[in-house]
């Protein structure tokens, strides 16, 4: 549904690679049809500097985590865009 984000909480390590392989995706509608992001929150619920942009093409998105806790990933379609993804967390 436009408008909605999705959240996906992890556990991390400090210094442990983390990658989210995004195999497939589709987008549509919104100002911005066919446009994505993914952004990552600490443990302590603030945003890091860290995103990925995704559009239909295979992609992945990785960072390392700077504090040990459970992390989480925001998908967050722009400007109304709906869609699906497929991802493998690693």
């Amino acid at each position: 549904m436009a408008g909605q984000d999705v959240q996906y909480m992890f556990a991390a390590t400090v210094g442990q690679h983390v990658t989210f392989d995004v195999t497939a995706a589709n987008w549509a509608n919104g100002a911005g049809a066919g446009t994505a992001y993914l952004y990552f929150a600490n443990p302590s619920g603030t945003r890091i500097s860290t995103y990925c942009a995704m559009s239909t093409a295979p992609t992945f998105c990785d960072f390392t985590p700077t504090v040990t806790g459970t992390w989480t990933v925001l998908l967050d379609p722009y400007s109304g865009s709906t869609g699906n993804v497929t991802f493998t967390y690693s």
